[in-house]
């Protein structure tokens, strides 16, 4: 972005158009101009048209003309050809039309943040001009925007982009620096559009059987992966048995230093590797709803339709072969509109069926994951406008992130003094269960394993970076066919290697302890920040160690009957729609003897944000947990600190000083073992 003109104060208007975009080869460009409106009806008198009907020549001289002139500014977005293959060659694709609308967006962010005025935007569509439209308007309000077809002939300040666009391109792929130093590469790339002799020639004559092309090359295209599958050699890349893995396993844990030392290499050797093979990706797949399907022979009536209606187009309308080829199609298409109306009948009601089948039989998860597929996933919903202390609505971002920080302050704060004092807590009544030395063995690969496998994709990354879907790829090591309790892989190894000396030490590591809240609406008004709910994303790794300590702990208490029955608490086949029957149930029964029923609703206020560390470590110590599982949770609790995540800020750090994470695999349990003893008629709580 040039430096900030005296005019930026004004009204000004913008044109976004790009340069690359059906090329096979080089950097796709996208470019704006903009200017005060001010200067609109000059700038039509000049000779901006579109960068593709003028010579190389002509471009150049207007691209000149664009930089002296002080009535107009221009910035530019170049999109490496590598970026653009890993982007949509990476696990979770991203597609050109994506990539072309967040260069857009990203062009208009810039000029807004610098302080231009832009309440005009011209722009030349990519895709669907109504919905890229839309979403324009929706993302920048206040702006005015106009997507259409063919704009960098239509408008001139879309044309004065198309032709700064064009020609930063063109110099671009002049200048650029060919890294492939094997053999000598030619500059005749052609115009790089996949039809050109020229770039077919190229191309051909730079393929190597087994790397592809030089980088260069955008190898996304199809014309690139036509030609590597039919010459090229497969290569198998051996992720997790990658030697780097081995570094680790030499790393002692005689103390945190080192603990802290392995953590960091296994993160830097996870993301290097990660990212040669796309699997840092967390965007999840756009999936077509799959709820109601049509039968396979109203799929093939569809079908019949299409090929009629193709030859229709190609017949002409004025013989009497292309009267009879729509004399066929209308009568197809009659037919065809009645059997997918009586299709999709029968459709909904199979899907109907079946979810009143599933609610007989009372599989609660399995309805709700059925009905999903025709209602689709919900929008999810970020924080809104909060208000201040004095219920002042903050409409600047720096200022919401202020007011979300003091909120957390307070709800995380000692607000009496006891919750990191062990004193405080001593002469607490509590039932002393016995201890629970099992849950200090190391830990073995099948329960990790196991922790890995119940991972749920596409959900946030913690401090590290490292998304579930990383973790997930340790599922298809199986174990040793001897002990299944030991991993195969290098890197099964080595994670188990790291963790194990977390659990082992108790020292978390600086990076898997750090921690973003972000903030979730509840209900009510959402200006209130009492309305939200602090989600803690945690790191993927510290995750799994905890889901493994955790089902432990779980198990052994089940077995010991150690939660009170009248607790339904976070459990299995527990759910909520059971509690409310056999409530009703048992209210039903005891009118009908003529007995009086009381019942009390009580809600928790904040209930995870509110327990009390050291009450919480006393009656872990009470319920049996010793050893490595009871160093591990003080850790996990004990001097740490959250930021907080607001519209891509984040907050400096907050000491936590009570409070159970949610979004924690371990909260549920830690809660309940919290308040287990809070209807005992004996007990202090």
């Amino acid at each position: 972005m040039a430096q900030l003109p005296s005019w930026a104060s004004e009204p000004c208007l913008m044109g976004i158009d790009e340069a690359g975009r059906g090329p096979v080869l080089g950097p796709m460009v996208y470019a704006c101009a903009y200017c005060p409106i001010s200067y609109q009806k000059t700038l039509a008198t000049l000779e901006y048209a579109d960068s593709k009907t003028l010579k190389e020549s002509k471009r150049e001289e207007l691209f000149e003309c664009i930089k002296v002139d002080n009535s107009m500014g221009w910035a530019v977005d170049v999109i490496d050809p590598r970026v653009l293959s890993s982007l949509m060659l990476a696990k979770e694709k991203t597609n050109l039309n994506l990539i072309s609308h967040n260069s857009a967006m990203g062009l208009i962010t810039k000029a807004l943040n610098s302080g231009i005025f832009v309440t005009e935007v011209f722009v030349d569509t990519v895709g669907d001009a109504e919905k890229y439209e839309a979403e324009l308007t929706k993302r920048f309000p206040g702006v005015t925007f106009k997507v259409s077809k063919k704009a960098d002939s239509l408008f001139p300040i879309v044309s004065a982009a198309s032709i700064v666009a064009k020609v930063t391109r063109d110099k671009a792929l002049k200048d650029w620096i060919i890294e492939e130093t094997g053999s000598e590469v030619s500059r005749e790339f052609g115009s790089g559009y996949p039809g050109d002799p020229v770039t077919k020639e190229w191309m051909q004559k730079h393929r190597n059987n087994i790397f592809g092309f030089p980088t260069l090359v955008r190898f996304s295209w199809e014309t690139c992966k036509s030609i590597i599958a039919k010459d090229g050699i497969e290569v198998h890349w051996l992720f997790l048995d990658d030697n780097r893995w081995n570094t680790l396993l030499h790393l002692e844990h005689e103390n945190r230093r080192a603990t802290q030392q392995c953590y960091d290499k296994f993160v830097s050797v996870a993301t290097s590797i990660a990212k040669e093979v796309g699997a840092l990706a967390t965007k999840p797949p756009s999936r077509p709803r799959s709820g109601c399907r049509l039968e396979p022979r109203t799929r093939r009536l569809i079908n019949a339709r299409r090929k009629a209606w193709n030859k229709v187009r190609n017949k002409a309308a004025n013989t009497r072969a292309g009267r009879q080829a729509v004399r066929e199609y209308k009568a197809i298409a009659l037919r065809a509109k009645a059997v997918v109306r009586d299709s999709n009948k029968r459709s909904f009601e199979r899907f109907v069926g079946k979810g009143n089948e599933l609610l007989r039989e009372s599989q609660m998860k399995k309805f709700f994951t059925h009905l999903k597929k025709i209602v689709g996933k919900g929008q999810g919903t970020i924080a809104n406008q909060p208000s201040n202390a004095n219920r002042e609505l903050v409409t600047e971002p720096e200022r919401q992130l202020q007011v979300w920080e003091g909120y957390y302050s307070k709800v995380l704060a000692d607000t009496d003094g006891t919750n990191k004092n062990p004193l405080a807590w001593y002469d607490k009544h509590v039932r002393i269960w016995p201890g629970m030395p099992e849950i200090c063995d190391l830990l073995n690969w099948y329960e990790v394993r196991e922790a890995c496998r119940r991972l749920k994709r596409h959900k946030a990354t913690g401090g590290d970076g490292l998304p579930p879907e990383f973790f997930k790829l340790l599922v298809k090591d199986k174990g040793l066919r001897s002990d299944p309790r030991k991993p195969r892989s290098e890197m099964g190894k080595a994670y188990l290697y790291m963790i194990d000396g977390i659990y082992d030490t108790g020292d978390i590591p600086a990076g898997a302890s750090d921690a973003v809240i972000v903030s979730i609406p509840k209900k009510g008004d959402l200006t209130n920040t009492d309305n939200y709910r602090g989600i803690t994303l945690i790191s993927i790794a510290i995750k799994i160690l905890t889901t493994v300590v955790i089902r432990r702990i779980t198990n052994i208490l089940e077995k010991r009957n150690f939660f009170s029955p009248g607790q339904a608490r976070f459990h299995t086949n527990e759910e909520c729609i059971g509690q409310v029957a056999c409530l009703k149930e048992i209210v039903k029964l005891r009118h009908k003897d003529g007995k009086p029923t009381y019942v009390a609703y009580i809600d928790f206020k904040k209930a995870y944000d509110t327990v009390q560390h050291e009450a919480l470590f006393l009656k872990l110590v009470a319920a049996g947990l010793q050893g490595r599982a009871l160093r591990f949770f003080q850790a996990l609790y004990r001097s740490t600190s959250v930021k907080v995540r607001h519209m891509e800020q984040l907050s400096d750090p907050i000491p936590v000083q009570r409070g159970v994470r949610q979004g924690c695999p371990g909260s549920p349990c830690l809660f309940n073992i919290y308040i287990n003893d809070i209807l005992d008629a004996d007990g202090e709580t």
